[in-house]
């Protein structure tokens, strides 16, 4: 679970614990942006050091950020609790520092930034004015990796944070819905993305080294010093 659903340094989840919402086994935290930041660099270290391409390295973190995007934008189509101004913010901060981690190692050539574009919209749409016509407008000319199904579920999910902010309106749904459906023709109507996606590989070509016999440093923990070159 992609602790984008929290802030960066706190668990994941509701403010409130409902009975039998968790199924996490008892005694094991949730994971934080910080757990899941550690674990990716100790995923790029491993591979690194068995000298991967880059090429590959990006494509086995794209793999990556399309698991934690689509499983937090799921949870996020899926739970009333979390469709909110204040999650919507706390989202896109740990997904920014997803972005700056990815670029920081140099991943964001393979595709992997994309991969958040559809969390990062979501966020967005919790956090902009959802009261004018002209909001309406705007708010699909810009959410434009997300289905129209998806736009309207977070619309309608929507739960303000306090009794000063005021709920989405019916008549604002059904105006992204009309616009939406002018322009949704042959779109993707999706609800849920599918984590289970796998993208496929390619190999770069890789000449092999020019190394002679006697520039090899064999270790001695493979115990095969009674080998002689001929």
């Amino acid at each position: 679970m992609i602790p984008g659903l929290a802030g960066s340094g706190v668990k994941l989840g509701g403010s409130r614990k409902r009975a039998g919402s968790d199924s996490r086994p008892a005694g094991v935290e949730p994971a934080t942006m910080a757990s899941v930041l550690r674990e990716l660099g100790a995923l790029y270290t491993a591979l690194s050091r068995q000298a991967f391409p880059l090429t590959l390295l990006e494509q086995a973190f794209r793999q990556l950020t399309h698991l934690l995007s689509a499983t937090a934008l799921n949870s996020l189509l899926l739970r009333k609790d979390v469709c909110s101004w204040s999650r919507g913010l706390q989202i896109r901060y740990n997904v920014s520092l997803l972005d700056e981690w990815l670029r920081s190692r140099g991943l964001q050539a393979g595709g992997a930034i994309a991969t958040l574009e559809p969390l990062i919209q979501a966020t967005q749409l919790l956090q902009v004015s959802k009261k004018s016509e002209a909001d309406a407008q705007a708010l699909v000319h810009t959410c434009t990796a997300l289905s129209s199904q998806q736009i309207v579920k977070i619309l309608t999910l929507y739960t303000p944070n306090s009794d000063l902010e005021e709920r989405v309106t019916l008549n604002f749904i059904r105006t992204v819905q009309g616009l939406l459906k002018e322009q949704s023709e042959g779109q993707n109507r999706q609800l849920l993305l599918d984590v289970r996606r796998v993208f496929p590989v390619t190999f770069p070509y890789l000449p092999p080294p020019r190394l002679h016999a006697d520039q090899l440093d064999i270790p001695d923990s493979l115990k095969i010093s009674f080998l002689r070159r001929v």
